[in-house]
């Protein structure tokens, strides 16, 4: 076995971990040294969470739709035109189609 002068490796770890983390205490502004990690998460993205922390809340059927649409069908005053269920039939069946194609 060879003995020199030199410290261990793990005490040059741990020396090298205080003196990084003391430098981040003096300027926390520091960018983080190599082989730390760390998580930025941007404005954007914790917007796009409590978005969607506001839609799990919503409820999944908008009842005061569908109770306008249930009074206005027992009324008679709720009519689609033939044409317009026409064509929705016929662009659903295009689009059945088109679909199997592209498997």
């Amino acid at each position: 076995m060879k003995i020199d002068n030199k410290p261990p490796v793990v005490l040059t770890l741990v020396k090298n971990d205080r003196a990084e983390r003391q430098q981040k205490e003096k300027d926390p502004s520091a960018p983080p040294a190599v082989g730390d990690d760390s998580v930025a998460i941007s404005q954007t993205l914790q917007q796009a969470d409590t978005l969607n922390s506001v839609a799990r809340d919503l409820p999944e059927t908008r009842t005061d739709k569908v109770d306008d649409l249930k009074a206005r069908i027992d009324s008679g005053d709720y009519n689609v035109p033939g044409k317009l269920v026409a064509e929705k039939m016929i662009a659903r069946i295009l689009r059945d189609k088109q679909s199997q194609q592209d498997e």
